[in-house]
């Protein structure tokens, strides 16, 4: 379950009181998936570009925003959000380290 990447979030989360641990393992949980799928689609990204082509019937064409453009920025601010809810339950036993930012936004 826990990968070597949050092993120190989920020892952080082993620490919380029994009430709010479910909380925050549900949270990490898909704090970890979103981490994956936003390397996959930063990935895609580089490869792809942040537009793409579109075509509406015969004449009508030109460039957009990508799909994976627009999935990549929504997954962000979900994942931002996770960062924040994880951040409040952990203060407290964090000794005002903010465990997330101190591992991944340094």
């Amino acid at each position: 379950m826990a990968t070597l990447k949050f092993a120190r979030t989920w020892a952080a989360i082993e620490k919380l009181p029994e009430s709010n641990q479910e909380r925050a393992r549900t949270i990490m949980k898909k704090f970890e998936f979103m981490d994956r799928q936003l390397d996959k689609l930063q990935a895609h990204i580089k490869r792809t570009g942040w537009t793409e082509v579109y075509q509406n019937g015969q004449n009508q064409s030109g460039m957009k925003k990508s799909a994976a453009g627009e999935a990549y920025n929504s997954l962000m601010k979900n994942y931002m959000t996770a960062v924040r809810q994880l951040e409040d339950i952990l203060a407290d036993v964090t000794d005002g380290i903010d465990e997330l930012e101190q591992r991944f936004f340094k």
